[in-house]
């Protein structure tokens, strides 16, 4: 039954005080992810949007976005039906839960 349901886009983003997911489903809308290392300030200006943050400078981070903040390399678009789970130690946990 679920199979004859149209999903237009079921992406989204949910933060616990330990952990961050992020799903993308189906592929209609993209949904990003940049993994940065300890030391660099995120200074993201996208088409769209701008964003900074001096303090994420001090340790690893990961960001997500529904589109890139930069032109950034490192930068990648999730696959559809890809789900990541990011612990507090900022290593970010790939899986696959959807066709």
């Amino acid at each position: 039954m679920i199979a004859e349901l149209p999903v237009v886009s079921l992406n989204f983003v949910l933060i616990t005080p330990t952990e961050l997911w992020a799903l993308r489903y189906p592929s209609t809308n993209s949904l990003f992810v940049l993994e940065r290392p300890a030391g660099e300030m995120f200074r993201g200006a996208g088409s769209a949007m701008r964003a900074q943050s001096n303090d994420l400078a001090a340790g690893a981070s990961v960001v997500v976005a529904s589109e890139r903040l930069d032109d950034d390399p490192r930068w990648r678009e999730l696959d559809a039906g890809e789900l990541i789970r990011v612990g507090q130690d900022r290593v970010v946990h790939r899986s696959s839960v959807a066709p």
